[in-house]
């Protein structure tokens, strides 16, 4: 299982990393951003980037043009087709379309910027107002202006490029210029650089650090803006270095927490501690639901204004007014907002953030598996204090807590004196479910473990003991292969008016996906034209978010009744105490015996007879009371108390 703080966690601190993202789902629709440069060194860097720039513009929907210059039509079709571009279609529609430089660029012998901006502002209208397009992209190899040294036609190009910025602006189009690196002059590419405002590199668009705006460019020598902006820029660069600093301390902490924690309370208390931590992030807390209302309660808090959360009715809903927190309740999804003054609605948790100082919020669901295990919210002191970065951060770590409270509750199940069990209305649309329905009686789970694969460890399968009362082992065996609900089924005992299996169950049905969650099946019996599972939930979780991930799996499961019971809790004297009341003497010297005397090793240091002899009784009748002595032993460990047992 991959650990849930991934790879994007630590950050970076260079010009180029920040807010990276993959180049088909890269640009918006709209905006200078939106012209980008591609510097490559080889065919394969070149198609990596356009590639799928033009897969992303067809899905979609957008018109597509790739203007040629020193790559043969043919070479760029098989590159895009070899990417499962359906390219043959898309150029009978017109969608997508292929022209030469001159075309473009040369359509009056020569290279004319002016006329270059026309060609695309009529495209863009003929797309738009005659084809029903949305938007246009734009990609061209630039090679026609590359050789020799730089002159008046790469003195127009990087003209023409900062210029292009100004029409970007008002038009509904994406652009990305090809640059061969072997083909122009540095100069050249210097200005290509400052003329971008996103660049391509190692196939993810990032914004251009070294981007000049064009009234800048344009400009003879260098203005006030210049200065301003490379100053900004300096500052950007230290607090994205910052910000890196601050975020992996981040994760460190919350690892720390996560490690060292042996209470959902600690895990909350610390979680909360590292993010107000980070600078400018004011005010952390941790809440949830409960069974009896949609109102977010606090569990933990840090940082200023610890009152927020219980003056300001938190409801967990979808409506965009929400409070962030309740949003990521509702929709299981980061909510952010970058400027809490900037909305038009006038919620009342809006004012009351503002009173405190809080100018950015963002809610992340601590869910894994489906199943929630609250929300966390975080404040910060200006907007945009959460950039995609940020976000990113704090959605491995909501995903870090909700791993580690589901690890808590599978350690609490085992050790708890209560648990909550549920009894679940279920469609017939698992195989197990089909098989009790089959059968005509409840089927008694008596236990479910991890089947090994072929290496030995935990593969996808489950084993299953199980008993059927009522039932004739033909019925349940019939019933077994018209379900279709074993991979193996092997007879333990007939007798008594029941059955009892040892089965092999495929991991991925309904036993998996409770075991995955720590909660236990206890039996399954015909409901109407479903099945009623009893469930033991371990103690802390969620019945809403449980049954709700029950329901996602398996649409029109219903609860239907729940109620609380005990289960047992001894420390090690009361279970030796009680374990030497249940056995006899005889029993207990024999297991003593063993134990001491080394029967219970590999290889064995001393063999029955021989340990029986110690005990002046025969071989068999010292077997009889070892295994008399290790029935009683296990009964506690694998009888739940309720009737199911292993015979």
């Amino acid at each position: 299982m991959q650990h849930p703080l991934g790879s994007n966690a630590s950050g970076g601190g260079d010009l180029l990393g920040a807010e990276q993202r993959r180049i088909d789902a890269a640009f918006d629709h709209g905006g200078p951003a939106n012209h980008a440069a591609l510097l490559y060194e080889s065919r394969d860097e070149q198609f990596g980037a356009v590639v799928p720039f033009i897969r992303a513009g067809l899905e979609r929907g957008d018109r597509c043009l790739y203007v040629v210059d020193d790559t043969a039509t043919a070479d760029v079709v098989a590159a895009m087709e070899r990417a499962g571009l359906a390219v043959a279609a898309a150029r009978e529609t017109g969608q997508l379309t292929v022209h030469s430089t001159d075309d473009v660029y040369r359509s009056g012998g020569s290279f004319d910027p002016a006329a270059t901006i026309a060609f695309l502002d009529e495209t863009v209208s003929d797309a738009v107002e005659d084809g029903g397009y949305d938007h246009v992209r734009f990609t061209a190899e630039m090679t026609w202006a590359a050789g020799g040294e730089r002159g008046a036609v790469a003195d127009a190009l990087v003209e023409y490029e900062a210029t292009l910025n100004e029409f970007w602006s008002d038009v509904p189009m994406t652009g990305l210029c090809q640059y061969d690196r072997d083909r122009f002059p540095p100069a050249v590419l210097r200005d290509v650089v400052r003329t971008h405002p996103s660049l391509v590199a190692d196939g993810a668009v990032c914004p251009n650090a070294f981007y000049v705006p064009p009234d800048e460019f344009l400009a003879d020598g260098p203005t006030e803006a210049t200065v301003d902006r490379q100053l900004d820029a300096v500052r950007a660069h230290h607090e994205r270095r910052v910000s890196a600093r601050s975020y992996r301390q981040l994760v460190g902490d919350v690892i720390a927490a996560l490690v060292t924690a042996s209470a959902r309370e600690a895990v909350d208390r610390g979680v909360c501690d590292a993010l107000t931590d980070v600078p400018g992030w004011r005010f952390a807390w941790v809440g949830e639901t409960n069974a009896t209302s949609d109102r977010l309660t606090p569990r933990a808090t840090a940082g200023e204004s610890a009152s927020y959360p219980d003056d300001v009715p938190v409801a967990a809903t979808a409506d965009l007014a929400a409070e962030p927190a309740g949003r990521a309740a509702a929709t299981g999804s980061v909510q952010v907002v970058d400027d809490v003054d900037a909305a038009t609605d006038d919620a009342d948790w809006r004012g009351a953030a503002r009173d405190r100082g809080f100018d950015a919020v963002v809610a992340v669901p601590l869910v894994y598996e489906g199943v929630s295990y609250g929300v966390v919210s975080v404040y910060g002191d200006e907007p945009g204090a959460f950039d995609d970065r940020a976000q990113s951060v704090l959605a491995d770590v909501g995903r870090a807590v909700a791993f580690a409270c589901n690890a808590m509750d599978r350690r609490r199940a085992l050790v708890s004196g209560r648990a909550t069990e549920l009894a679940l209305a279920l469609p017939d649309g698992d195989s197990f479910v089909d098989f009790a329905v089959r059968t005509g009686e409840t089927v008694q789970v008596d236990g479910v473990v991890p089947e090994p694969d072929a290496d030995g460890e935990a593969g996808d399968r489950l084993g299953v003991f199980l008993t059927v009362e009522g039932a004739t082992r033909e019925r349940v065996e019939t019933a077994a292969a018209a379900a279709d609900a074993f991979t193996s089924l092997s007879l333990v005992a007939d007798g008594d008016g029941e059955v009892t299996y040892d089965a092999v169950v495929d991991g991925a049905g309904l036993l998996g996906t409770l075991l995955d969650h720590a909660v236990v099946p206890k039996s399954v019996a015909p409901d109407g034209e479903g099945g009623r599972a009893v469930v033991r939930l371990p103690p802390g979780t969620d019945v809403a978010s449980f049954v709700g991930m029950v329901r996602d799996r398996y649409p029109g499961t219903d609860l239907v009744a729940r109620r609380e019971v005990e289960t047992e809790s001894t420390t090690r004297a009361d279970f030796r105490a009680a374990l030497r009341e249940r056995l006899t003497d005889r029993q207990w010297d024999a297991l003593q015996m063993a134990y001491l005397s080394g029967y219970f090793e590999w290889p064995r240091e001393r063999s029955g007879q021989e340990v029986g002899e110690r005990l002046d009784v025969s071989q068999p009748t010292f077997n009889r009371h070892l295994r008399d002595s290790l029935r009683k032993l296990l009964t506690p460990i694998f009888d739940d108390g309720d009737g199911a047992r292993r015979r």
